[in-house]
């Protein structure tokens, strides 16, 4: 019985010599799996269920999740907090690099909320920074943003500054892809600096590659050459293969830009072997497409095609539908310059039917067709008139055509000249007409996304200030000795709360900037609350029955603050010294075409003499339903049950 406490023993002493001990590699993380199922503290098993599933996270997730399951159920025996919030961290992972992004938010959410309770802050920069990755990945850039600036904080309270560098160059990312390159540059350089003093080789080769790329892309060709060249020394002298990879194939489209193609293909072909070699199969294709693009462009069109129709090869093997459109692109241009017109329109076509705008995919095809056809009609043209002057050269030597023959063929002749003509000026306004269609398609597509940025930023804003108020009464109400003073300003916080998710709702929803799903809304509100009473949801339990409604924020706003104040009285007050007992809310359209709001609790209930008319609450309550155009009943005999009967609200159209 006394091995495993003799092996953690051993393992703790050589962990507290070498940190990266902590962090196991597959030989140790085998040792430690004996300590899972050995007699040992519940302690020192959560401690092994950590180690062992933090490398199955991203090579095995099933596995992953199959351990965290176990480790809850050790650490909701236990009944301790912390390890409960660890299980649901590693949940949040594993479905975050299985790439189930909204299974993973909801429990990086928790893990973070419940950390901030206690304080916990290692366990809070953690999760922040997952779920700033997660954000990143979901496309909401400016919360992603928001988040990392988070996690900075907490790591640079915690001395983790290789961590702060870590989430520098990330932002960096962001800010990149919000085309905000001067922000970008000087966010990358404060990572660049600490890594610098850190002496950190790999973070300075990341650095130099951010920063050739970002150059690049604002066409400074000569300072974003000068980093990538850095960055080839750095990889060069530290062996790795990996980053000369992206290295070369990033050199290497620069090279093309500044119009050095010899030296593109060169570079080029480098980070193919690599990618080759490693088995980097998106990578690789990114790469082949790349070279294919400058080999055409250098004449090489025979080498071109081979290495297009390469990587079209892997992106048909691996699903890559975003690289399957770029080759067949790739090959039409190809075909284009050959003059194998009818090739060049069917992989137009091809790559036409992979874009998600039906309207651009006609309109391309449709170009593409009177393309396509203007060209063949020509070529048979042109044919024609070669057979004619022949003939007419035959006529000639003979001496035994007609002199009406000749003019008949010379004015065939002149006719299809002019035919010809036609053609090619009907084809030049067919192009205008369609460039010009392209330009106002995309005005209005920049109209529309602008304006759409515009208001869910303002939502955005109108939330982040809300929730500085709420921070601000939060703090405040530290300040205070007096516990009704203090009561007052947690329930103005709470209040404030359910209008910022409001807004939150508004900005995040990507269809919908004016109306609110209600279900989701109050299922959040509540939940809340419930976190911020503290109140132990095994003995109060939280019933929701709500029609699935979208209703306009000058509805919902109401109805929300209606909720908020209702459902804080009942955790208050219906359930003193740990009662036990369940709160009900429900909200229903009638047949009437009326809304039914009811919030119902079984606990102590009060009497109607002990309600103060003049309380915040009750007058609150009072305007709000007369906004409504509400009739509501208040009882307090068995529980406590608010009825209401909307009139006033508007359903989103």
């Amino acid at each position: 019985m006394r091995s495993p406490f003799l092996f953690f023993g051993i393992f703790l002493l050589l962990a507290s010599l070498f940190p990266g001990a902590l962090y196991p590699q597959v030989s140790t993380v085998d040792s430690i799996k004996g300590l899972l199922y050995a007699d040992v503290p519940d302690s020192t098993r959560i401690w092994a269920y950590g180690q062992v599933i933090w490398p199955f996270t991203r090579s095995d997730p099933a596995q992953a999740l199959e351990l965290t399951g176990e480790m809850m159920q050790i650490a909701k025996k236990a009944k301790n907090e912390r390890w409960i919030r660890r299980a649901q961290y590693y949940y949040g992972v594993t479905y975050k690099n299985r790439g189930d992004l909204n299974l993973a938010l909801p429990f990086i959410d928790t893990v973070y909320t419940n950390s901030e309770l206690v304080r916990d802050t290692a366990l809070m920069a953690y999760s922040s920074y997952q779920k700033s990755v997660i954000l990143k990945d979901m496309g909401r850039l400016e919360e992603a943003i928001e988040w990392f600036n988070i996690t900075i904080a907490h790591y640079n309270y915690l001395g983790n500054i290789r961590d702060v560098a870590m989430c520098m160059n990330a932002k960096a990312g962001l800010y990149r892809q919000l085309k905000l390159y001067d922000k970008a540059i000087d966010t990358y350089n404060i990572a660049y600096e600490i890594y610098l003093e850190d002496m950190d080789s790999n973070g300075l080769s990341h650095i130099y590659n951010n920063l050739g790329n970002v150059y690049s892309e604002i066409d400074s060709f000569n300072r974003a050459l000068e980093y990538y060249n850095k960055q080839e020394k750095l990889d060069l002298a530290r062996n790795d293969i990996s980053g000369l990879g992206f290295c070369y194939e990033n050199r290497g489209r620069l090279l093309d830009r500044m119009g050095q193609l010899d030296a593109a293909i060169a570079s080029l072909q480098q980070s193919v072997e690599i990618r080759r070699s490693l088995g980097q199969k998106l990578g690789l294709a990114n790469t082949l497409f790349q070279l294919g693009s400058t080999q055409r462009k250098q004449g090489m069109l025979n080498a071109s095609e081979k290495n297009i129709r390469e990587g079209l090869q892997i992106a048909r093997e691996n699903d890559m539908v975003e690289q399957l459109q770029q080759g067949y692109v790739a090959l039409s241009k190809i075909y284009g310059e050959k003059g194998d017109y009818r090739q060049a329109y069917e992989y137009h076509v091809k790559q036409a039917e992979l874009k998600d705008s039906l309207l651009n995919s006609t309109i391309s095809e449709q170009a593409l067709r009177i393309d396509a056809l203007t060209d063949y009609e020509t070529t048979q043209r042109e044919q024609k008139i070669s057979l004619l002057a022949a003939q007419n050269e035959i006529q000639e030597l003979h001496l035994q055509r007609s002199r009406t023959i000749l003019i008949v063929a010379l004015l065939g002749i002149t006719a299809l000249v002019l035919l010809v003509i036609w053609i090619y000026r009907s084809k030049n306004r067919i192009k205008k007409l369609y460039s010009q269609l392209e330009v106002q398609q995309g005005i209005i597509s920049d109209s529309l996304r602008e304006k759409e940025f515009l208001l869910r930023e303002i939502h955005h804003r109108v939330k982040n200030n809300l929730q500085v108020i709420s921070s601000l009464l939060k703090l405040q109400s530290r300040s205070l000795t007096d516990t009704m003073a203090q009561q007052a300003l947690n329930e103005g916080r709470h209040r404030v709360r359910s209008m910022a998710l409001i807004h939150q709702n508004l900005y995040q929803d990507e269809n919908n900037l004016s109306s609110i799903k209600v279900l989701g809304y109050l299922d959040q509100l509540t939940s809340e609350l419930m976190s911020s009473y503290k109140v132990n949801q095994e003995k109060v339990r939280l019933k929701l029955d709500v029609d699935d409604l979208i209703l306009d924020v000058d509805s919902i706003v109401p109805i929300g603050l209606i909720v908020n104040e209702l459902v804080s009285n009942s955790l208050k007050y219906a359930f003193p010294d740990g009662r036990a007992g369940e709160i009900a809310v429900s909200l229903h359209r009638t047949p009437e075409k009326t809304l039914h709001l009811q919030v119902v609790d079984d606990g102590v209930g009060y009497r109607k003499e002990d309600i103060n008319p003049t309380s915040f609450g009750h007058r609150l309550i009072r305007a709000l339903s007369e906004r409504l155009k509400a009739e509501y009943q208040l009882d307090g005999k068995n529980g406590s049950v608010a009825d209401f009967v909307i009139h006033n609200f508007q359903l989103a159209a």
